[in-house]
């Protein structure tokens, strides 16, 4: 049944991309009047290898990295990019046919075409540009019956750094530094750290030993660590000085600190059920990768809950897709009575390497008595 289930995602995913091209193809056949044959074919070509490049550079890199597949997937990634702005492009092309028909107004077609296809690749690369811009995002968290001596501490999250084929060890390099600034008695690392991909794992972890926190630094697995395998993760992880939560929770000298693992493929895993022996009298985080099962979680006692997976969108207008799918939770902070939840938008990149709905973060937490 999973297997089923799987291919049948698969065969949709194919489905949708190859419509998406054939959509695109369409449109610059109608708008820029293309009519010579051999244009024509050379841009079903084109468009027939890009539709299947992400895919196959994703199998390619996962056969085999090096610096020629890697910068294969990369492109393949940044088109997919590009591909959202051609499609709102092309959208914005029929809409205004469509207008002009209806109110009988005339529009240069193919002017307009050029300068939306020009917008196209000026936010994609604003996107790849503004991936790499890393802001601090400073939140205060107020607990109930937070001890003295934790009062106006920092606490520093970070979620979703998918490091692997684009985002190299350079990059939680600079994380690490970014990190140590803000001198934090503890970081939390709440999934998806590696891409899933494999690879040398042990230089994408070892700089995470750099990092200053007196407190200790916890991790918690998101859905990429499952594609890559937990096994190799754990071992990847060991050599260092990160604790790998695994469903546990551990004292942090007055608070409770609860991590569970993202579930593993068929798995379901009841949250409320791990956190409920915490005492409700005694301040708790809990560090989740996916802000689901809010309800349950709010009623085990648990007082600040640290998530990611979303991404907030990443790319527009992906960012009103996740917002559906996750209601208030799909971004930010959220204070509920004696429940504070906080949902990252990740400080790295899945996929194409780039952000244009949101920068990328890494979150400060200052802790406040309630």
């Amino acid at each position: 049944m999973k297997i089923i289930i799987t291919s049948g995602i698969l065969l949709f995913g194919l489905a949708l991309i190859f419509s998406c091209h054939y959509f695109i193809y369409s449109t610059a056949i109608k708008f820029l009047d293309i009519t010579n044959s051999k244009t024509k074919i050379a841009l079903v070509i084109s468009l027939a290898i890009l539709s299947v490049s992400f895919i196959a550079t994703s199998i390619l890199v996962h056969w085999l990295e090096n610096d020629i597949t890697r910068s294969l997937y990369l492109a393949a990634g940044i088109w997919m990019g590009l591909l959202t702005y051609l499609l709102v492009s092309s959208l914005t092309l029929w809409l205004l046919l469509f207008l002009s028909r209806q109110f009988n107004f005339g529009i240069n077609f193919k002017i307009i075409t050029f300068l939306l296809i020009a917008i196209s690749f000026l936010a994609a690369g604003f996107g790849i540009w503004n991936a790499k811009k890393i802001v601090i995002k400073e939140i205060e968290a107020p607990i109930k019956n937070l001890p003295a001596e934790w009062e106006n501490k920092v606490l520093i999250q970070i979620s979703d750094v998918h490091l692997g084929v684009v985002n190299r060890p350079d990059f939680i390099q600079r994380i690490v530094q970014d990190i140590n600034q803000q001198q934090p008695e503890a970081v939390f690392i709440t999934g998806d750290y590696f891409d899933g991909m494999d690879g040398r794992l042990d230089d994408l972890t070892e700089p995470l030993n750099n990092i200053n926190a007196p407190k200790g630094i916890y991790f918690v697995t998101g859905n990429h660590e499952t594609y890559l395998g937990v096994e190799k993760v754990i071992s990847a992880l060991k050599p260092t000085k990160i604790v790998l939560m695994d469903d546990n929770k551990v004292d942090l000298g007055g608070i409770s600190l609860v991590g569970i693992n993202y579930p593993l493929i068929g798995e379901k895993k009841n949250v409320a059920e791990i956190v409920k022996e915490i005492n409700p009298k005694h301040p708790s985080i809990l560090l989740y990768h996916i802000p689901r099962q809010i309800d349950q979680i709010k009623g085990s006692g648990i007082d600040l809950m640290l998530s990611g997976h979303t991404h907030r969108g990443q790319i527009w207008p992906y960012n009103y897709i996740t917002k559906i799918i996750f209601g208030k939770y799909y971004y930010g902070l959220n204070i509920e009575d004696e429940f504070t939840q906080y949902t990252s938008s990740g400080v790295g990149t899945w996929g194409p390497l780039m952000r244009t709905a949101n920068r990328p973060e890494i979150v400060k937490i200052i802790l406040k008595n309630k």
